[in-house]
């Protein structure tokens, strides 16, 4: 199963490191308030970035989520529509905060008026 992708702020990003679990479905919102975290693989991060972070410029986080430590804690991976209206699916993880050890890798990026910068599509086998 490929990484799961989460963009982040940075701030968001050391709060999570400070509390020792990441809390946050997308911009705005926790995983309690949505119920799942909305990720995205690593071919789906630029067209996220257009639509959530559409009026956003500066730096941010690519978190890689691996999903067989997400399923080893306890967390569920399903592949659900991004709106009822498409037939496009992304990856959401059910089941609560996430542990900081399923977050396996941290990439910089930014993102210039909702265009993600510094991303290659692939990350490396299984990406």
């Amino acid at each position: 199963m490929p990484t799961i992708w989460h963009l982040t702020d940075p701030d968001t990003w050391t709060q999570a490191q400070v509390r020792g679990v990441f809390s946050e479905s997308t911009r705005g919102a926790s995983i309690e308030q949505v119920g799942f975290l909305h990720g995205s693989y690593a071919d789906q991060l630029a067209l996220v970035t257009s639509f959530v972070y559409g009026d956003v410029t500066g730096p941010m986080v690519a978190l890689g989520i691996d999903p067989v430590l997400l399923l080893a804690r306890g967390l569920e991976v399903r592949e659900e529509p991004g709106d009822p209206d498409d037939r496009t699916h992304f990856p959401h993880v059910h089941g609560g905060d996430l542990p900081l050890d399923v977050i396996t890798k941290v990439i910089p990026v930014t993102v210039t008026d909702g265009v993600l910068g510094g991303w290659a599509l692939s990350r490396g086998p299984g990406d």
